[in-house]
């Protein structure tokens, strides 16, 4: 019973550390649809889309970007939107594609490359380093300068 009981609190721990930071949904609105995304992080996220959006008997008034930035606390930005084009057939998208979310806004292109930063650490100790938060595993001893 115990083992059963610690297996349910490990898969209930798992579904809350592996939440998404962005949402992404879609509005019907008489004749179009529209894809909107929430960003409630407080930084920016990138979407890379993994191709164009499938559509039926729709069209895209604007051109499809397959990579856009969400600023942080954002909620209900436009992502795409399509309009109907015969009311007389069948319509819909029949699939939006995949898609990567990254931290930060990937588009950036300026930045200063000689800024420096500064850990929070004392000067001349070593400390030891992990990734978190949705990061892949690394593990360092770094010694402060």
């Amino acid at each position: 019973m115990k083992n059963i009981f610690a297996f349910f609190l490990i898969i209930q721990c798992l579904f809350v550390l592996a939440q998404k930071n962005i949402k992404m949904y879609p509005e019907r609105n008489g004749d179009s649809i529209a894809y909107y995304a929430d960003n409630l992080e407080i930084y920016p996220v990138s979407l890379v889309f993994k191709g164009q959006p499938e559509l039926n008997n729709m069209t895209k008034p604007e051109v499809f970007k397959t990579t856009q930035v969400i600023p942080a606390k954002t909620t209900k930005m436009r992502i795409a939107y399509f309009v109907l084009n015969d009311k007389q057939k069948s319509w819909g998208v029949k699939k939006m594609p995949g898609y990567n979310s990254y931290f930060g806004d990937i588009t950036i292109k300026n930045y200063d490359k000689n800024y420096t930063y500064d850990l929070p650490f004392g000067k001349g100790k070593a400390f030891w380093i992990h990734q978190g938060y949705n990061g892949t595993f690394f593990l360092t001893r770094t010694k402060i300068l």
